[in-house]
């Protein structure tokens, strides 16, 4: 069951995410164990019974970074603009032309982002 959820998630497959579609098989097929996935589930329903507000986070001073994909279909484009509202005051960066594994797939663009928001250096560089 859980295997065809997340295979939804998973790109095509290449010699390019060649490891990600080991490790998943690996997790998935030898790993996991029946209480790794009750908890899945368990830790899914309680996230689903919380909604944040814009104002639950108005007087936390930390910053925040989301970072979102084109072809992920856990975040389609009304998802995103969600996202955006819930979270006014967060750096949005959406990466293009990607789907649910951009951290494989574009490693290097996807550290550059994170690093960059680290150090408080990515004010224009293509975030929305």
């Amino acid at each position: 069951m859980l295997n065809l959820s997340l295979s939804k998630l998973m790109p095509e497959k290449t010699p390019d995410v060649a490891l990600v579609f080991a490790i998943y098989d690996e997790l998935l097929r030898h790993r996991l164990t029946k209480a790794d996935f009750l908890s899945i589930l368990e830790r899914t329903v309680d996230y689903e019974g919380h909604r944040f507000t814009p104002d639950d986070l108005a007087d936390w001073p930390g910053r925040i970074l989301i970072m979102m994909t084109e072809n992920d279909r856990t975040t389609p484009p009304e998802v995103r603009e969600d996202f955006k509202r819930l979270y006014p005051q967060a750096q949005v960066h959406l990466f293009e032309g990607t789907g649910h594994v951009t951290s494989w797939e574009q490693a290097d663009a996807y550290r550059a982002v994170i690093n960059d928001f680290l150090n408080g250096l990515n004010e224009s560089s293509g975030g929305i």
